[in-house]
């Protein structure tokens, strides 16, 4: 049963007749089809009204391509309203997994390396971030065009374990392209948690440049127990809620006073 103050696209958002106080763009941690931030976040302030733009699996690069069409009419029919008080950015976590995108972070044999630097190909993870970065920059650019007041909140994911675990079975987000490359395994955790903590920075950097309005970069890192992953990415009903509650909820409560 869809939640009545939930909307995933712009056509579902005409056709329910939203009148959004927020607008979304993200990946998985707001599309998750068991249970996701936003309907957490949803559920938990019924007066105020999300609408959403993107996909399960989507990459920011995808922002300016892809997805460009549904964000553009997204903004286009809602991002004006004077009732928009907030924008949501989930992004860039799928653009450094899997075997086609966390190769390019790593040596392609990192079985000698005794610290995650070592383990790091030359100019990463910051070439990496530095185009996700592009990606937040440029959408957030557009999204001012419509409305320059709003907040906009992103999220730098958390520490995740390369267990190996997907959404109905094996995974290649992390544990793969990790084994592939050879990545010891008392390095793999410590490795995806630093590039947690890189994106961070990089987010922090990106709030703080001028010109781009009211940016809050959510530190979600650290949040998540360990038995609140459902798998590789994604966290659990509880996960979720955890996060809604202690880091998204109180940042969008003072955007919507």
């Amino acid at each position: 049963m869809p939640i009545p103050n939930l909307f995933y696209g712009h056509q579902d958002a005409l056709m329910r007749g939203a009148s959004p106080t927020t607008l979304a763009v993200g990946d998985s941690w707001f599309w998750y089809p068991f249970d996701n931030l936003l309907g957490e976040i949803a559920t938990r302030r019924v007066l105020q009204s999300i609408v959403v733009a993107g996909y399960n699996g989507s990459e920011a690069s995808e922002w300016q391509g892809k997805y460009a069409g549904s964000i553009k009419a997204t903004f286009d029919f809602y991002a004006r309203g004077p009732l928009v008080k907030a924008l949501l950015l989930s992004g860039g976590g799928n653009d450094i997994v899997g075997q086609k995108n966390f190769p390019k972070l790593i040596k392609a044999n990192c079985s000698a390396c005794q610290s995650v630097p070592s383990c790091y190909a030359d100019g990463q993870p910051s070439t990496a971030l530095e185009k996700i970065i592009g990606h937040y920059r440029r959408l957030i650019k557009l999204f001012r065009t419509y409305n320059p007041t709003a907040v906009v909140v992103l999220h730098n994911y958390d520490d995740a374990d390369a267990t190996g675990e997907g959404v109905f079975g094996p995974a290649d987000w992390l544990k793969v392209p990790m084994e592939k490359c050879q990545v010891p395994a008392s390095l793999r955790k410590d490795l995806f948690a630093d590039l947690v903590a890189a994106f961070g920075k990089a987010q922090d950097a990106l709030a703080a440049e001028p010109g781009l309005g009211k940016i809050v970069a959510l530190k979600t890192t650290g949040t998540l127990a360990k038995d609140q992953w459902a798998n590789e990415l994604h966290p659990t009903p509880e996960g979720f809620r955890r996060l809604a509650e202690l880091k998204f909820l109180p940042a969008l409560d003072a955007a919507w006073k």
